[in-house]
């Protein structure tokens, strides 16, 4: 049996998936935070996936988390978010499970589930990709020349954590002002806690989304590129608001208005794409610095 984990600040999802990649079960659990918080918020939904397969204990379990993740030792660190500043987490769920475990970062696992979706529509998966995850925090997945990026610390993708300054506010990464604190669904709660999804976005939150746009869009040039997560889905007319705003702020004869970055992107609403590509985990590459995919 083959689980995949994807933690969240807000919840932990988890599903089972067959050797064709059809999930045939899934659970949800709120996530409590800390390490031991985090770590008994995994278990529990190990367990209640192992229960909708009795007799079969789960052989491979891929986890998704955010923070500064290691592949090759599945040790997080600086997730701020979950309350974690450093926790071997494959080894403590491999010694809870007994399963193989493979951890990394949650928008890393995440593109993984969205390159899935991206294959299932058979026009093959790109040899440069973004997926950018809007959650509870803000990140970038990347793919190029076919391959997952981590970067040499693993730090490769956290954009949300540039200094933008559309904001004077804290970061959870101890900087001001940074992308996320603005462009997150922790912010959209900060600027209206009982929004409704037909509600406009905030025009910080756009300015943020568009400047994380080209920075990836001339970092990388992706041919594609994806914008999921929970504000993603739960936001109706969400990708037409942003296509409106790169519209608007692009509407002279300028470089970056020759980028075309409105007709690269695409929505993923679906909510399990961090648990679907956690569960593809174990079978990559173990690699720290790239895991090709497709």
């Amino acid at each position: 049996m083959r689980i995949g984990i994807d933690v969240g600040g807000t919840s932990t999802r988890g599903v089972v998936i067959s050797e064709g990649d059809a999930i045939v079960a899934e659970a949800e659990r709120r996530t409590a935070l800390g390490s031991s918080g985090v770590l008994q918020s995994i278990t529990d939904v190990v367990m209640v996936l192992s229960e909708a397969s009795p007799g079969i204990p789960p052989a491979e379990i891929g986890i998704g988390v955010p923070g500064l993740v290691d592949p090759a030792s599945g040790v997080v660190r600086h997730a701020a978010n979950l309350g974690i500043a450093r926790l071997p987490l494959q080894r403590l769920v491999a010694d809870a499970t007994g399963a193989r475990v493979v951890v990394d970062n949650d928008v890393s696992a995440a593109t993984l589930g969205a390159m899935q979706y991206v294959h299932s529509d058979n026009r093959g998966a790109p040899q440069s990709f973004a997926y950018i995850n809007i959650g509870t925090g803000l990140g970038v997945g990347l793919v190029t020349n076919g391959r997952l990026v981590h970067g040499r610390h693993g730090h490769a993708g956290e954009l949300g954590h540039f200094p933008l300054g559309l904001t004077d506010r804290e970061c959870g990464c101890g900087q001001r002002g940074c992308i996320e604190t603005s462009t997150s669904g922790s912010a959209l709660s900060r600027f209206n806690p009982d929004r409704d999804r037909d509600a406009p976005l905030p025009d910080d939150f756009l300015k943020g989304l568009v400047a994380l746009l080209r920075m990836t869009t001339l970092a990388t040039d992706p041919s594609s590129i994806v914008l999921g997560g929970g504000v993603v889905s739960n936001c109706s007319g969400f990708l037409e608001q942003v296509v409106r705003a790169l519209a608007e702020d692009d509407d002279s004869d300028t470089f970056l208005s020759h980028l075309q970055i409105a007709d690269r992107l695409g929505v993923a609403r679906a909510t399990n794409l961090g648990a679907l590509g956690a569960a593809l985990l174990p079978r990559m590459v173990a690699d720290p610095m790239e895991v090709p995919v497709g």
